[in-house]
């Protein structure tokens, strides 16, 4: 799980005192409590700002899907590149059909994530036209392939 910390702040505008969207400021907590003691040391800068000339800001604690945040790119073996066996490719998205994630094994996860027509072989395989595929990896390196639903 992760936390990230949004802002908003007012400003004078054709129709008054209006606030802006909200956007992102910080890093990324794991917890809400760091999120919180990171929004409470943004309080206390901005009051001083914000005493001065009349208008707030504004913070809030959401919870971020970390598979939807961007990643550092996998680096792919040196050499030549190694094309995976289209059977190996449809039993992995007959399993993502099944369950919604798969784990990619290590010997081909730096070819699949590096290649888009392996990619898109098997974004054709999948039968909920509502999903997509999100190639997302963790802590350890593991590589997954998980469906997210369009918005």
């Amino acid at each position: 799980m992760v936390y990230g910390v949004y802002c908003r702040y007012e400003y004078w505008s054709n129709n008054g005192k209006t606030f802006n969207n909200w956007f992102k400021v910080g890093p990324n907590f794991k917890t809400e409590e760091e999120a919180n003691k990171y929004i409470k040391s943004q309080k206390e800068t901005s009051k001083e700002i914000d005493k001065h000339i009349k208008l707030k800001h504004e913070y809030e604690c959401r919870y971020i899907d970390e598979t939807l945040l961007p990643q550092i790119a996998l680096r792919r073996p040196k050499g030549r590149p190694k094309k995976i066996d289209t059977k190996y490719l449809d039993e992995l998205s007959k399993k993502l059909n099944r369950s919604g994630k798969v784990k990619v094994s290590e010997e081909i996860k730096c070819y699949l994530y590096n290649d888009d027509e392996m990619k898109n072989y098997i974004n054709n395989k999948i039968k909920d036209n509502s999903k997509y595929p999100v190639y997302w990896y963790n802590e350890n390196k593991e590589l997954f392939i998980l469906l997210k639903d369009k918005v």
